[in-house]
């Protein structure tokens, strides 16, 4: 068991020693696993490509979807950056090994059984195939998926399972790093880095970093290819991830995060407009190179804004545990895994009816989550294999009493 210090929220200055554990992060987690599933169930209505489509768009689930996009994959990056702190603290020599079978064989799993019938519907849908399931199937190993506008239909990357391979590689990538700030020199570079990000103001310092990231999206063609992923580059994912280690997993930041929540909070309300109109306003789009370091660093601060608000406000108000925290905790990356491939096959079938856009977005929520919650609860949960190949503890009994952030890697809390 890791022993931290942990400052309480009423009193963030106050420190004790005591077990490893974040309520706050926890639920957290949990909260943006739910933003994920409003965001899925809302893309067969934006006018932008997916795999299945509604007949019908809106410029309203446009401006919807991209206002969680700018918390939802960010907020689990910096999560996990924040997990990894204190996984490395508890295994040492076997976190590789335990991030490999809590990460590797989910994504194997989902690429090889939980993503073919997506690419699947993508195809009958945009008219690519007009074959059967199991006589289309074999297809599915030809080429590797790229995305909407490619041919290819092997989706080596799990269709939405990428943020566990992105995970994966950064925590190989990061490793040494990690390592290395945790003692001697290293340790005191991060402690001088949180004293600096703890004085007023300097909170958003990091926004400068991250803008220079998602620049690199507007100027690369490499990079461009994967905005797909979750709005945001590879790079901007690795900083978050490494920002969630460096200091946002250390107590001594909690205060500044409390103090700062409002602030954080009205910053990313009022950015949110300025971020709506250089993504969606053609003008923005159409003028080029000047204006795109503008777009990313509005981009950047808005998101930066928001994630300081929600951590602060965990801390404040939610670092308390409950009896069902935990089981919806362990509960995260099953459902990840499990909620798109059902979302998928329960909207196919309700955007060929003839409802409003609001009436089948609110159906497809209605019908799916409890699919996905029954077949977590009565078959994932309760049958081994099943709870290995979802990244889950197979141990009879479950989760011990330990912190769960012990045992994260990343969504698998």
């Amino acid at each position: 068991m890791v022993q931290v210090e942990i400052s309480s929220p009423e009193n963030p200055g106050a420190a004790k020693t005591g077990p490893a554990r974040r309520y706050d992060i926890d639920w957290l987690r949990v909260g943006t696993i739910g933003l994920v599933f409003l965001f899925h169930s809302a893309r067969f209505f934006d006018p932008w490509p997916w795999h299945v489509k509604n007949g019908q768009t809106s410029m309203a689930a446009a401006l919807y979807a991209g206002a969680l996009l700018q918390v939802i994959m960010p907020m689990f990056f910096v999560l996990s950056g924040i997990s990894t702190y204190y996984a490395i603290g508890a295994l040492r020599q076997g976190f590789l090994r335990e991030r490999a079978r809590r990460l590797v064989v989910p994504l194997l799993f989902g690429i090889l059984v939980l993503s073919p019938h997506q690419i699947y519907l993508e195809r009958l849908t945009h008219g690519q195939t007009a074959d059967s399931f199991f006589a289309w199937l074999p297809s599915y190993f030809n080429d590797p998926y790229l995305g909407n506008e490619y041919d290819g239909n092997f989706a080596w990357f799990g269709v939405h399972l990428w943020y566990l391979l992105f995970l994966f590689l950064f925590s190989v990538m990061m490793l040494p790093l990690f390592l290395w700030l945790r003692a001697g020199r290293g340790q005191r570079l991060a402690g001088g880095l949180v004293t600096a990000l703890a004085q007023p103001g300097m909170l958003f310092a990091p926004v400068l970093l991250l803008a220079l990231a998602e620049f690199a999206t507007y100027a690369s063609p490499v990079l461009d290819i994967f905005t797909d992923f979750g709005g945001w580059n590879p790079l901007v994912y690795l900083l978050l991830f490494v920002c969630g280690y460096l200091f946002l997993a250390d107590d001594r930041l909690k205060g500044a995060l409390v103090r700062q929540r409002r602030v954080s909070l009205v910053a990313g309300l009022l950015l949110l407009p300025a971020y709506f109109a250089v993504t969606y306003l053609a003008p923005w789009q159409d003028n080029g190179v000047l204006l795109e370091p503008i777009a990313a660093t509005v981009r950047a601060a808005d998101m930066w804004a928001w994630l300081m608000a929600l951590l602060g406000l965990g801390i404040a108000h939610l670092s308390f545990d409950h009896r069902w925290l935990r089981r919806a905790n362990e509960g995260v990356l099953p459902f990840y895994m499990l909620h798109q491939p059902v979302i998928l096959l329960v909207g196919f079938v309700i955007v060929q009816w003839d409802l409003p856009m609001i009436v089948k977005y609110l159906l497809i929520m209605a019908a799916s989550l409890p699919v996905i919650l029954g077949a977590y609860e009565f078959i994932v949960r309760r049958v081994g294999f099943l709870r290995f190949l979802f990244g889950l503890k197979v141990e009879r009994g479950g989760p011990g009493p330990q912190s769960s952030q012990v045992r994260a890697a990343g969504l698998s809390g």
